[in-house]
C-alpha cells in the first residue's frame, strides 16, 4: 500500500466558541471531560491506516502539544 499523510488545517477557524477559544484552537476544546475534538479526527486517520499526520495552525497551538 502506498504511503499516505493526513493534513489537518486549523488556520482558518472562526470564533464561534468565543470564551472557549481565546487561548486555544477549536480542535483542542474538551469533549466529555476526557477527549479533545481533534482526537476524533486523529482516531479516524489511524483507523484508515494513516499514521503520518501534519497539523497546520497559525497561532494558539500550545494546547495541541501534549501527551
Amino acid at each position: 500500500m502506498a504511503s499516505m499523510i493526513g493534513l489537518i488545517n486549523l488556520e482558518h477557524e472562526n470564533d464561534q466558541f468565543k470564551e472557549l477559544t481565546y487561548h486555544r484552537p477549536i480542535a483542542s476544546i474538551p469533549f466529555a471531560g476526557r477527549y479533545r475534538l481533534i482526537d476524533f479526527t486523529l482516531s479516524n486517520m489511524v483507523q484508515s491506516q494513516i499514521h503520518e499526520v501534519a497539523i497546520f495552525t497559525q497561532n494558539k497551538y500550545r494546547s495541541l502539544i501534549g501527551t
